[in-house]
This record gives structure tokens, C-alpha cells and sequence, in this order.
């Protein structure tokens, strides 16, 4: 595996988690017309890729849209 593969694989990671935040938190960004919540979900998601995909779902303990 190449350094391009484990940044490919990092940042698919790291989208996989954003897409579960974003479609579990729509309706709450939405509602307070601040797009500042899209923006740094998703750089955090980028930056922190499979790990905090690994951390939602030890929280959310498998299902990730379940509430806490």
C-alpha cells in the first residue's frame, strides 16, 4: 500500500463519518441558518478520517443514527 492509498483510504474515511453527521444533524444546521456547522464538521471529518468514524461508532455503539 502506497502513501496515496492510505490517503485515499483516510479521506474516504473521513467521508463515510461526515455523510453520518450530515444526514443525522440536517434538520439542526438547517434551522439555525449557519452553514459554519458544514464546514468544520466536514474539515474535522477530513482530519481525523476513519478515527472519528471509529469513534461515532463505538458512541452510537453500531447504529450511528440513533439519538445519544
Amino acid at each position: 500500500m502506497t502513501f496515496l492509498d492510505g490517503s485515499l483510504l483516510w479521506l474516504a474515511g473521513g467521508l463515510i463519518n461526515y455523510a453520518i453527521k450530515l444526514i443525522k444533524y440536517w434538520r439542526d444546521w438547517c434551522e439555525e441558518h449557519n452553514r459554519v456547522f458544514f464546514v468544520a464538521v466536514l474539515i474535522s471529518a477530513l482530519i481525523f478520517g476513519p478515527v472519528g468514524l471509529l469513534i461515532t461508532l463505538i458512541r452510537s455503539r453500531g447504529n450511528p443514527f440513533k439519538q445519544i
